[in-house]
C-alpha cells in the first residue's frame, strides 16, 4: 500500500517517477527492509537522504514553522 500510495501522488502531482531527483526517507518504517528495496526499485537512478530518519519530521516542522511565524 505503501508504494500504491507514492504512485498515486506522482499521477496526481502529473508527474512521472523519472522526473524525481531526490527520495528522502523519513520515519521509522523506512528502516525496514521492504520498504527500502520497494522504493529504489521505484526510483533507481535517483539520490537518496536517509539521514535523520526520525528527526527529520520534527525538524521540518520547526522550519516551517519558523518561516510561518518568524
Amino acid at each position: 500500500k505503501v508504494t500504491e500510495s507514492a504512485n498515486e501522488c506522482i499521477q496526481l502531482a502529473e508527474i512521472t517517477a523519472s522526473d524525481i531527483e531526490l527520495v528522502i526517507m523519513t520515519g521509522g518504517s523506512t528502516e525496514i527492509p521492504l520498504i527500502q528495496d520497494k522504493f529504489r526499485s521505484m526510483f533507481p537512478n535517483d539520490s537518496w537522504a536517509g539521514e535523520n530518519k526520525l528527526s527529520s519530521v520534527g525538524l521540518g516542522l520547526a522550519y516551517d514553522s519558523r518561516n510561518k511565524f518568524g
